[in-house]
């Protein structure tokens, strides 16, 4: 029998499979300190990232003698890394 009711925790990871959404519980599987340290050294590398092809892009002789392929996969990659970074900080502050 499923108890519909269940909402699941912040300690749980949560998928969606065929219209079903499934919980899993990770507390006592995952150290949650341990987790955010490595979610938070993730995190400062990526922004270091962000900030370094940020620079480069703004660099107005870079953008204008850089092939345009290598200056739209700058950008491409900047938005992937802001994504990313955003999905990060989203998780540290579910299990911080």
């Amino acid at each position: 029998k499923v108890h519909k009711e269940f909402k699941g925790t912040d300690k749980s990871a949560t998928a969606v499979v065929d219209k079903v959404e499934i919980f899993l519980s990770l507390e006592g599987v995952i150290d949650f300190d341990e987790e955010k340290k490595r979610l938070e050294k993730e995190l400062d590398k990526i922004n270091k990232d962000i900030d370094f092809i940020s620079t480069k892009l703004s660099n107005e002789s870079f953008v204008s003698r850089a092939p345009k392929d290598i200056v739209d996969k700058e950008r491409a990659k900047l938005v992937g890394l802001k994504d990313k970074a955003s999905k990060i900080s989203e998780n540290i502050a579910r299990i911080g």
